[in-house]
């Protein structure tokens, strides 16, 4: 009994440490894979934002799709010159269909939600790659990783407060373009809880930052 309770931590340390550092690889190598297929698609998406008709949320100053429906159109307020506005499907926000060709900037706005919600995730997982390496191979505090950590917290501000912003944005720059009247953008609430994950990623960058520098002030003392 007693050999069997001294082969106890030799096991703990060959599948525990050791299967948890290369699990650890493993994740870097599967982070790094994915966030380069995560840009590649951003990229075709960008590509591919060339539709020259966009439909866009919009919603009227009294708080509803409109008072006046013929045939799943809104007649009052009246539409923009060259627009059409449809009657919701489930929701109260109306959708603004531009009929006629849109700036370039409007549609890679418009299309900006998937683009960049891709690309922002696609760098994250770049980022992540190399941070968790550090940690496999029992140095968190590695040069970089701090900067790694930040640009990780970064896309995920993109992903969560900027991109769900580019819908409406590009709603009011067309409907101010068109004169419209009666209509405003959607903006939704800009702030959620989601905020907290991303300052919280940033404080844990600035420990990194404090990690290296007591490593590097530790390393010179010896």
């Amino acid at each position: 009994m007693a050999y069997r309770l001294s082969m106890v931590p030799r096991i703990a340390q060959r599948f525990g440490v050791h299967t948890r550092a290369h699990a650890i690889r493993l994740c870097a190598h599967l982070a790094r894979r994915l966030g380069i297929f995560c840009l590649v698609v951003a990229a075709l998406l960008l590509l591919g934002s060339s539709s020259r008709e966009v439909t866009l949320p919009v919603a009227s100053f009294s708080g509803t799709w409109g008072t006046g429906e013929v045939q799943g159109l809104v007649t009052s307020p009246a539409a923009p010159p060259g627009a059409t506005v449809h009657t919701p499907d489930t929701s109260s926000i109306g959708r603004l269909s531009i009929s006629f060709p849109a700036t370039t900037l409007e549609r890679l706005l418009a299309a900006a939600p998937g683009w960049l919600g891709w690309a922002s995730v696609g760098a994250a997982l770049v980022w992540l790659a190399p941070l968790l390496r550090g940690f496999a191979e029992g140095d968190p505090f590695a040069p970089g990783n701090a900067g790694r950590l930040r640009g990780i917290a970064g896309a995920a501000f993109v992903v969560t407060h900027v991109v769900p912003l580019l819908t409406p944005l590009t709603a009011a720059l067309a409907l101010h373009r068109l004169g419209a009247s009666g209509w405003t953008p959607d903006w939704g609430f800009p702030v959620h809880s989601s905020l907290v994950f991303v300052l919280l990623l940033f404080l844990l960058a600035g420990a990194l930052d404090v990690g290296r520098r007591l490593q590097v002030d530790s390393e010179g003392l010896v």
